[in-house]
């Protein structure tokens, strides 16, 4: 299985780490932007271990504008503190008030994400090239062993909907690591040129019992405008 691991946080910032393949995603989330040179080793003078229990502290907010991302409000979500999992890093989490539906999001900007590449044959990929491979291995880290459909999404519609140049979407059992009660997931992943990736992750045990509320939510995190954000 493709494992994600937390690599290593200083006072600042945290790093994730994702195996693509001969890549290595390292992404740096935290009230910092992207990570100094040398940060995938652990390089440094303010490198220190991720004290234990301690939940990495993130501004959401500040990530969704450094991407050029908004979050439509709604009524029918409460905010919880994220679960915490050793699979993946969401930064926000929210229940619904009436259904069985849980809704994590997870925000990558592309500053923020560098491609550590181990095939000595070949030169490394841009950071926002990578987005589909990525998607494809979130899944795998997600999902416990089973069928998993995935659909992308045609041009236009990702652009309508989501004001992407792309999206995807997978349904899938979830891995009991996730740390959710529910068994199944819906991973969706949007991306954007020069902006970044995001993933909203919807926990639920029965798609059917819950489909008018993800096709209200679904498009609840999506990127705003046309010219990259500054």
């Amino acid at each position: 299985m493709i494992q994600m691991s937390l690599l290593w946080c200083s006072r600042t910032a945290i790093f994730y780490t994702l195996p693509v393949a001969f890549l290595l995603v390292v992404v740096s989330i935290g009230n910092t932007a992207p990570a100094p040179a040398g940060a995938a080793s652990g390089a440094g003078t303010n490198v220190q271990p991720r004290p234990a229990g301690q939940p990495p502290r993130v501004d959401f907010q500040a990530l969704l504008k450094e991407a050029g991302l908004e979050m439509i409000p709604t009524k029918s979500l409460r905010p919880i503190e994220v679960p915490r999992s050793d699979l993946y890093g969401f930064e926000r989490a929210s229940i619904h008030v009436s259904k069985p539906l849980e809704v994590r999001y997870a925000v990558r900007p592309i500053s923020r994400i560098e491609i550590d590449y181990s095939d000595p044959h070949g030169s490394a990929p841009q950071p926002d090239h990578v987005y589909p491979l990525v998607f494809q291995s979130l899944i795998g880290q997600l999902a416990r062993q089973g069928a998993m459909p995935t659909r992308q999404y045609k041009k236009q519609k990702a652009g309508r909907l989501f004001n992407a140049d792309w999206a995807a979407a997978a349904l899938f059992d979830t891995d009991p690591a996730l740390n959710t009660k529910y068994r199944m997931a819906l991973l969706l992943a949007i991306h954007k040129s020069r902006r970044g990736d995001a993933y909203s992750l919807f926990l639920f045990d029965d798609p059917r019992a819950v489909k008018p509320e993800l096709d209200s939510l679904m498009a609840r995190l999506r990127f705003v405008g046309d010219k990259p954000a500054k």
